[in-house]
Parts: C-alpha cells; structure tokens; sequence
C-alpha cells in the first residue's frame, strides 16, 4: 500500500468517524474470525481516539490510530458501504447516510401490552428484503 494523506480527513474514510471506524475494525484481536463476534467494546477503547494515518491502494485502505497505534484493514467498498459518498466528515449523519435519530425525542417507547401477548418475531432473508417484514419486527 502506498500512503495517499494521513488524517480523519482522507476521502478514502467517507467521513466516517474515528472511534466509530475503531469500534468496527476486522482485525483477529477485534473480532472473532471463525464467527465475526466483536472481541472488544467501544468502552473497552482509548477516550480520545484519532486516525493518525490512512494508507491506501488495491480497494483496501489501512488506517492508523491514535493513540495507541492501532491498525485496521477496511476494503474501499465497506468504507463505500457505510461512508459519505462525497467523503466528507463532520455530518450530522450516521453510517450509511442514515440520519442519526438515537435522540432522546425519537425513542419509542412501549409496554407489555404493546406487545399483544408476543414478541415480534422475524426470519432473517424476508427481513433483509422486505421493507414491511422489517417494520414488522420492531
């Protein structure tokens, strides 16, 4: 790989935040590689992190943090995937261009009797492809 920029402000990181990027990093010691659990918890990670370097090249981009020098390989179309699609940082949007509505206005919340005697329940592939199936399962 050959370094491009160093920074948050790389186009390759699509404005994605840098705790948020260290929290998803692939590497063994973050995620289980036989089953992809998260082996570390954003709690888990230094208060201040920072992308200290992006190097770039062959649909894959590293990036470097601060302060503890931590190291993540992401493939350009994850970044792709869940990034700005002009790169740009500072947005009040979340991963993916999704409006970030975790406020405390946008809770819904609810009882037992909401529920109507059950859980809802949902199979993963109607889920994934049918946007009423989603709505269903909240």
């Amino acid at each position: 790989m050959t370094s491009l920029a160093d920074g948050a402000g790389h186009t390759a990181l699509r404005g994605l935040p840098a705790v948020w990027l260290r929290a998803n990093c692939p590497c063994a010691d973050c995620r289980d590689p036989g089953s992809g659990q998260r082996l570390v918890v954003v709690t888990d990670l230094p208060a201040d992190v920072t992308v200290a370097g992006v190097l770039a090249a062959d649909g894959a981009v590293e990036v470097i943090f601060g302060p503890d020098g931590h190291r993540a390989v992401f493939a350009a179309g994850w970044l792709a995937r869940y990034g700005d699609p002009d790169g740009e940082a500072g947005t009040e949007r979340g991963p993916a261009g999704h409006d970030d509505d975790r406020t405390e206005d946008a809770k819904r919340l609810w009882a037992a009797a909401d529920l109507g005697g059950g859980i809802p329940q949902g199979w993963w592939h109607p889920y994934l492809a049918d946007p009423e199936h989603r709505s269903a399962c909240y």
